[in-house]
């Protein structure tokens, strides 16, 4: 494998671990303005049942005693989910709904893009008029759907919180014991939902379901921060090694390593990759330890905060790696010239990390 090639290889990979990861799991903060995709769970701006309606304007009391003032003008309403939502419009939210708000906040002010009346999950309209076997069994299937859709989630974070070689013994722990909680509470939760045979009690506790996303919708997209930059130290480690051996190469050259452009090349590359790992170490150590907010205001705008600063981190850890690994192709290139001859490819598996 020559040196292009690993380099190329692992470096989409971490793009991978932030990019193609990331659409999949939620961020704390909501939609930041746009509508929620189908088969993704992304937490909405705010939620919570209408207590008021002016015009295009909303008031919801949300969890605690929070209250929001919702901006509807321009959002787009719908009722259900998946195939059966319909399009409905302001006139058609009654005091009293529970409704799901995605969009723009600023403090508790939200400009809706989108607002879901949420039926489906917490229990309300055709629900509360309905306690026959075939509705209780409806919405228990419904809400299966969702508990397995976040165990499945955290299973997925698990493989890859074992996998992951950078991360200290005892941040590794801590996650793992979290996500694994969160797994057991839903798993018992599901049961419980499977074998209520009163409409009310089940109502209960479908709604407890977002309850326990309190460590969920933290752990996914800390999980996935945490991937991103563990594969950035490996490809950084892996990248450094051929440094080195370009480095050799060049002074070996007749002149003894007497060229100012490859020379630069060869510094510039080294600070790329010494970039990238303070990157991906700020990243790591903003991340590790959040803690789920519980319901706290203040720590959930921290770890917002938080999660935001490294999702940077990563990006600019990305581009160092990839200015590193273009200097290393104008060093290669420039050997060749320089020697006159073509040069056999420089091994980069040869230095890739052994895990340590």
């Amino acid at each position: 494998m020559t040196i292009i090639t690993a380099a190329t290889i692992l470096i989409a990979g971490t793009a991978l671990a932030q990019g193609a990861d990331a659409p999949k799991t939620p961020t704390l903060n909501g939609n930041a303005g746009h509508a929620p995709q189908a088969g993704t769970r992304i937490r909405p701006a705010a939620a919570g049942k209408v207590t008021a309606i002016s015009g295009s304007t909303l008031t919801i009391a949300g969890q605690g005693s929070a209250v929001y003032t919702i901006d509807a003008s321009a959002a787009k309403i719908t009722k259900g989910i998946g195939a059966n939502a319909q399009v409905i419009g302001i006139a058609d939210i009654s005091t009293g709904d529970t409704i799901e708000v995605f969009g723009a906040a600023s403090g508790n002010n939200i400009t809706a893009t989108s607002i879901t009346l949420n039926d489906a999950i917490l229990g309300r309209g055709n629900l509360a008029a309905g306690s026959n076997n075939n509705t209780l069994a409806n919405l228990q299937a419904r809400a299966d759907k969702e508990i397995d859709n976040r165990v499945e989630a955290l299973n997925a974070q698990l493989t890859r919180l074992a996998q992951m070689v950078r991360l200290t013994e005892t941040q590794k722990s801590a996650l793992q014991t979290s996500e694994q909680g969160v797994i057991t509470t839903l798993t018992a939760l599901k049961a419980k939902i499977d074998a209520d045979t009163d409409m009310a009690i089940l109502k209960t506790d479908v709604q407890s379901i977002t309850k326990s996303e309190r460590v969920y919708m933290l752990v996914v997209p800390q999980t996935a921060i945490l991937s991103a930059a563990d594969r950035i130290n490996t490809v950084a480690t892996m990248l450094s090694g051929i440094q080195a051996k370009l480095a050799s190469r060049l002074a070996a050259l007749p002149a003894g390593g007497s060229n100012p452009t490859l020379n630069s090349d060869l510094s510039d590359m080294q600070a790329q990759i010494n970039n990238a790992l303070t990157e991906a170490q700020s990243a790591t150590s903003d991340v590790a330890n959040l803690q789920a907010d519980n319901g706290v205001q203040s720590t959930l705008a921290a770890n917002n905060v938080a999660l935001k600063n490294a999702r940077a981190q990563i990006v600019n850890a990305q581009k160092d790696l990839k200015a590193a690994q273009k200097d290393a192709r104008d060093i290669l290139q420039g050997l060749k010239s320089a020697s006159g001859a073509d040069l056999a490819p420089i091994n980069a598996a040869t230095s890739t990390p052994t895990g340590e």
